[in-house]
């Protein structure tokens, strides 16, 4: 078995990884009617990093699963986006309706941008590896803000879904190994490492056993 067909068979597992691996989350928003714990800047740096990560897969035209799994992790987001403005439900949460907008207004205007960049063809090689490092740095600082808010308050560690984590820790470990043996650019080879220590961390606070 040569290294491209190990990194294909690494890709097939991370490609139903990440087109199932949101499921448990909006499962646990649906579950608890709400999103309390949830910290928005982690929901903004995935939006970040799935819109660029589109623009860098489809811009030097990498492979099909690639492709596909950002624009199911941005709808699995999209219905994320909307369960956090039906689920608040106080006076208190106003502060977070307006950061929900200002995040709406922000990604519309970038999405838009992005798919009218493709469409034309207006990105150089140089851009879209930017675009690549900016989703990279974005992918592995997302579970950051929640870790912060774990901190805090450790009770806000149940509004993100241990199963999507697991399920991260797995393709993580899986996209590792495919951008290696495929030869991918220099940003899916760097961030995958990073965010899998931190999906370990979140792991780690998740178990461990509060006084």
């Amino acid at each position: 078995m040569n290294h491209e067909q190990i990194g294909l068979i690494s890709l097939r597992i991370s490609f139903f990884i990440y087109l199932i691996y949101f499921i448990p989350q909006i499962w646990l928003n649906f579950k608890k009617k709400t999103t309390a714990g949830l910290s928005l800047n982690t929901h903004f740096l995935l939006f970040l990093a799935y819109i660029l990560d589109l623009a860098y897969a489809w811009g030097l035209n990498m492979q099909i699963e690639y492709k596909l799994v950002n624009f199911s992790g941005l709808l699995s987001l999209l219905i994320q986006h909307f369960q956090i403005f039906f689920y608040i439900k106080s006076i208190k949460d106003l502060p977070k309706i307006k950061y929900w907008k200002i995040i709406s207004l922000c990604f519309t205007s970038l999405i838009l941008f992005i798919l009218g960049g493709l469409y034309f063809k207006i990105f150089s090689k140089f851009f879209l590896i930017g675009f690549g490092f900016i989703a990279g740095a974005s992918w592995m600082t997302y579970i950051i803000p929640q870790l912060i808010n774990n901190f805090k308050n450790p009770e806000n560690k149940k509004g993100l879904s241990i199963v999507f984590i697991i399920l991260c820790i797995i393709g993580n470990s899986s996209d590792i190994v495919s951008a290696w043996m495929l030869n991918w650019e220099l940003p899916s080879k760097i961030y995958s490492p990073l965010s899998l220590i931190c999906k370990f961390i979140f792991a780690y606070q998740y178990f461990r056993k509060t006084p």
